[in-house]
C-alpha cells in the first residue's frame, strides 16, 4: 500500500467509524505505523463538529491527531498548489481552495 494522505471526508468517516474506513486505516497503520493527515484537514475537521457541537467527536478527533501525523504547509506544497490550481482552472474545472491545498500538501 503506498503512503497516502487522509482528505477531510475520510477522516469524518473515521472518526464516526465507518467499518470499510476503519479497516482500510488499521491496515494502513500496520505497514506505515500512523496514518497521515494535512494541516488543511486539521483545520476543517473541527471547524465542522464544533460548528455542530459534536463534542465527543471533536475529542476523538483530537485523540487521532495527536497519534497520527499532521503535515504542515510550506512554501513548496503551496507553489505546487497554485499550479494544480491554475491548471485546473484553465480547463474550466476547480476543486476549491482547500481542496487544492491538501492535493499540494499530498
Amino acid at each position: 500500500m503506498k503512503p497516502t494522505l487522509l482528505d477531510t471526508d475520510t477522516m469524518s468517516h473515521f472518526v464516526r467509524r465507518q467499518p470499510s474506513v476503519v479497516d482500510h486505516a488499521k491496515r494502513y497503520i500496520l505497514e506505515h505505523g500512523q496514518l497521515q493527515l494535512s494541516i488543511i484537514t486539521y483545520y476543517e475537521s473541527p471547524s465542522g463538529l464544533l460548528y455542530k457541537d459534536a463534542r465527543q467527536q471533536m475529542g476523538q478527533f483530537e485523540a487521532l491527531a495527536r497519534l497520527h501525523r499532521v503535515i504542515p504547509l510550506t512554501v513548496e506544497s503551496v507553489n505546487y498548489s497554485a499550479r494544480i490550481e491554475a491548471d485546473l482552472r484553465s480547463r474550466g474545472l476547480s476543486i476549491g481552495a482547500t481542496d487544492t491545498l491538501i492535493a499540494g500538501v499530498a
